[in-house]
């Protein structure tokens, strides 16, 4: 906070998008069956939030070409993407799944082949971070880091990007708070814009309401919480019961 007072402005959104007819059936489905198990908890509902970040994750399919397909937070993404493109600005997209990473790489690097397209995630050697970071920060035409926010989300500097996006939202808001410090931070000469993509009553938005109150909690910044200390399984299935994506 006392370094954020020499800092350029930093705004935050939150966009709450529509799952598809598609992404619906496929969450409620899976939704359903979850629901009904007795030892529900927060490992088996991670193919919720995997369907909330795309479909295809939840799908032993290869990546097909076509990632907009049925994907509403996608298609938007590519649309925010191309609106900072045409600005000539850089930005990072954080997403905690794998092949997310790889769907986002392959995608864009066929949509913008004169920008610079990278990824940092655990699958990356740590000696080749910085290098990466470089080349990003020295490329002349815009271009889109993607990183996982736990292999990337401390020690780097990348204040070439002035976007920050959050594909899927953590359960700790203080994981994405590091996240945004990537770019917001001493050097940054622009101001930041950090987006976060959820689906209207989906487990992303049950995971918000918990972010902001963990926020006013004091034990917040003790090391190790990784946010999910305080979950209650049955809340979380109360909740996931009376919500509708569609």
């Amino acid at each position: 906070k006392e370094v954020a007072k020499d800092l350029p402005e930093l705004r935050e959104q939150t966009i709450t998008l529509t799952m598809s007819e598609k992404e619906s059936e496929i969450y409620e489905k899976k939704k359903e069956i979850l629901c009904r198990d007795d030892k529900l908890n927060l490992q088996a509902i991670i193919p919720l939030r995997q369907i909330c970040t795309h479909h295809q994750l939840v799908n032993d399919d290869s990546f097909n070409h076509m990632p907009m397909n049925d994907c509403y937070k996608y298609k938007y993404l590519v649309d925010l993407v191309e609106s900072i493109f045409s600005n000539k600005e850089k930005l990072i997209i954080f997403t905690s799944f794998s092949k997310m990473v790889d769907i986002l790489i392959q995608d864009l690097s066929l949509r913008y082949q004169r920008s610079y397209i990278n990824k940092i995630d655990g699958r990356t050697p740590q000696e080749e971070r910085q290098g990466i970071i470089d080349e990003f920060t020295n490329h002349e035409e815009h271009g889109a880091l993607i990183l996982n926010p736990t292999a990337a989300g401390e020690g780097l500097n990348i204040q070439a990007a002035n976007n920050v996006i959050h594909y899927n939202p953590e359960w700790n808001p203080s994981k994405e708070d590091q996240a945004n410090a990537r770019a917001h931070r001493i050097g940054q000469n622009k101001k930041v814009l950090v987006t976060k993509l959820i689906y209207k009553g989906s487990i992303e938005e049950y995971m918000l309401e918990k972010q902001a109150h963990k926020r006013a909690m004091s034990d917040l910044a003790i090391k190790g919480d990784d946010g999910t200390a305080k979950i209650k399984i049955e809340d979380m299935r109360e909740y996931l019961l009376k919500s509708k994506t569609n």
